[in-house]
């Protein structure tokens, strides 16, 4: 078994290089960015990723972590920043991957009062559609809390 360690600075630069070619500026390499992705809300010192990417789809984050994979960099999934226990921190850095921007709404099935979306889609506003889509005020979704239903997408 091996343990974990750092990726080489050959096998870091390659995958930036790729990442980067492929994903433009969605490509932070700062080190503010990199430190707020590195950030959480306990005791734990800052460890900041290598990098921070900003997919805008599912198929975006499935190539990012292909080419980790192939230069084998660690992938640390970034939802709102909100983890207590360092799930955040990257000790042997690699790639932070921040899906804030995937703000899809996939499908909408008013008759099922069902959506899909990308994760950080609001409830608020799938609920909004919804409505819009629908000719009038559903009652059974006014008093409806939380999501309708977050998948990937």
């Amino acid at each position: 078994m091996t343990c974990a360690s750092r990726p080489g600075p050959d096998a870091l630069a390659a995958a930036l290089s790729q990442l980067r070619a492929r994903f433009g500026e969605r490509l932070a390499g700062g080190e503010a960015v990199r430190r707020q992705h590195g950030n959480q809300l306990s005791e734990v010192p800052n460890e900041p990723p290598d990098a921070v990417l900003f997919p805008q789809t599912t198929d975006e984050v499935a190539d990012a972590v292909r080419i980790g994979a192939k230069h084998r960099i660690p992938i640390i999934p970034f939802g709102v920043g909100s983890s207590f226990e360092g799930h955040i921190n990257a000790p042997f850095g690699g790639l932070s991957i921040d899906t804030s921007r995937m703000k899809r709404i996939v499908a909408v099935r008013v008759d099922d009062l069902d959506c899909t979306v990308c994760r950080p889609v609001l409830s608020d506003r799938s609920r909004r559609r919804c409505f819009a889509r629908r000719h009038g005020r559903d009652p059974r979704l006014r008093y409806q809390r939380g999501p309708l239903r977050h998948n990937a997408g």
